[in-house]
Order: C-alpha cells, then sequence, then structure tokens
C-alpha cells in the first residue's frame, strides 16, 4: 500500500543556484546492449553457468564498456552539448555509462526545459524538478536520461519485525523480548538478550582466517566501498582498533569520497 507523504511547493530557487554532482545516463541499458550484441542480454546468466565457458567470466566495467556501451563518438557528443550549455563535465564513469556533471538551476532550465523548486516534505525542506527533463532529439539515441536532479535522500524500505531466536532441538523460531539499548556494555550484550555479535577474533575463528592472517594475507591493499549519504567519523573507526589490539593504521588518508563530501550527518 502507497503512503502518501505531506508535502507543500515553496517558490522556484535562483537561476544562479548550484546544482551539484548530477549524472546523465548513456543508453546502455540491456535492450539498447542488445541490439549491439545479443549476448549482452543473457550474460549475468551464461558468467553463473558452471557448464559455460564463460563461468565467472566477469567483465570489467572498462571491458562492459568496450562490449556493450556506447561509441566514443557518442559520449563526446554527449560532454560537448554539456559544455555547451555551461555544465562541468567532473567524470566520465569506467564503462562510459555515466556522466557527471554541475551546473546551475539557470543552465538547467535552459537545458532541460524544466524549473527547480523547493518542496517541503514531511517538514523537510528539498529541491526538485518541476517537470520531466527534456532531452535534445538529437541525443535521444544515446541517452537514457537525467538520474536525478533532486536531494531527496535514498529510503530504506526496510521493515524491522524485532529479534528472534531458533530452537536447535525443534527447529521452532520465537520473538524475543527487546532488551534496553542503554544496558548493554561495549560488545558483550546482557546474557537475556540473545544477541551475539562478533569481534575480530571471534571472525577469524569463525570463518578460519586465523592460517590466511598468518601467511601475511590481511587485506592490506585492497579498498572497501561504502554506500551512503554521510562521510565516516575515523575516530569510530581507530577507537574499534584501539579496543580490540588492532594496529593503529587508519587516517583520514584512507578514506576517499567519491564525489562531494557530504560531511559526517547525524542521520547515518
Amino acid at each position: 500500500m502507497a503512503t502518501c507523504l505531506p508535502w507543500r511547493a515553496l517558490n522556484t530557487i535562483k537561476a544562479q543556484s548550484p546544482i551539484l554532482n548530477h549524472c546523465i545516463a548513456c543508453c546502455c541499458s540491456c535492450r539498447e546492449a542488445q541490439r549491439k550484441n545479443p549476448r549482452c542480454g543473457n550474460s549475468s546468466t551464461i558468467n553463473k553457468n558452471k557448464f559455460s565457458p564463460s563461468f565467472h567470466g566477469w567483465l570489467t566495467p572498462e571491458q562492459f564498456g568496450a562490449q556493450f556501451g556506447p561509441a566514443a563518438a557518442d559520449v563526446e557528443t554527449i560532454t560537448s552539448w554539456l559544455a555547451d550549455q555551461g555544465f562541468r563535465v567532473n567524470r566520465i564513469s569506467a564503462g562510459n555509462t555515466v556522466i557527471e556533471f554541475d551546473g546551475t538551476a539557470g543552465q538547467v532550465r535552459k537545458a532541460f526545459h524544466t524549473q527547480i523548486h523547493r518542496y517541503v516534505v514531511a517538514g523537510q525542506e528539498h529541491t526538485a524538478n518541476a517537470s520531466d527533463p527534456e532531452i535534445p532529439a538529437a541525443l535521444a539515441p544515446v541517452v537514457a536520461g537525467v538520474v536525478s536532479l533532486n536531494n531527496f535522500p535514498a529510503v530504506s524500505h526496510a521493515l524491522s519485525m524485532g529479534t528472534f531466536q531458533k530452537s536447535r532441538a525443534t527447529g521452532a523460531i520465537s520473538p524475543v523480548a527487546p532488551s534496553p539499548l542503554a544496558a548493554r556494555p561495549f560488545y558483550t550484550p546482557p546474557s537475556t538478550s540473545n544477541t551475539f555479535l562478533l569481534a575480530p577474533a571471534d571472525f577469524a575463528t569463525i570463518y578460519n582466517v586465523t592460517p590466511l592472517w598468518n601467511t601475511g594475507i590481511d587485506g592490506t591493499g585492497q579498498s572497501i566501498a561504502i554506500i551512503g549519504d554521510s562521510n565516516i567519523n575515523v575516530s569510530d573507526i581507530q577507537n574499534f582498533r584501539a579496543l580490540f589490539g588492532l594496529s593503529n593504521n587508519f587516517t583520514t588518508d584512507n578514506v576517499i569520497v567519491d564525489g562531494i563530501d557530504p560531511g559526517i550527518l547525524k542521520r547515518r
């Protein structure tokens, strides 16, 4: 069942107001990709079929772009058009499927024929386009559309149903009465909570990674991508590592923000 949040429109934002870090998606949907290469539509299935010669033959973004993405000339046409409209092109994705750009509300209005308005939704102010953006006919065959011209954050639709436990003897699942969060110590929950948290040594035991660690395979040089609308507090990571006796080798230099730094937001 859909829920309609209370909202009201305010005014159009000023023409010089910045519109930052928005994207144009190039036509590399399965429909376009299948036209160029019929293998694209079922490439995921082929890669998961252990009897296929392409089993686990995953493509890098560059390889996907080369096989199924738009032509370099098409990407150049789009970026040139964005520049002609006054936008600043920040980055082109490795697979040539997304082009990130910055500009102003006035440039958006002129290029995409839509105005950026201010709205109050559920008591919070946001900006968004008042109508669907229009793409020039000459670019339509290669542009799937503008990804977004608003600042509404993605909202999780997960619903917490509480905490449950499963009986080893009968397999029956039953709800567990929640315990106050404030009563929980750092990483050892009360015995009545039926909650079991993992420390690094627990992880090593459960997944038997200690032999790897002993041979020097400890994740050094690997990167972890975190998708979120907030940056992370480096001191949280440092305190965690100190708590469990891990090496103190994490600093702000380890955090690389892809795009505009949103800062530390309270709602994380």
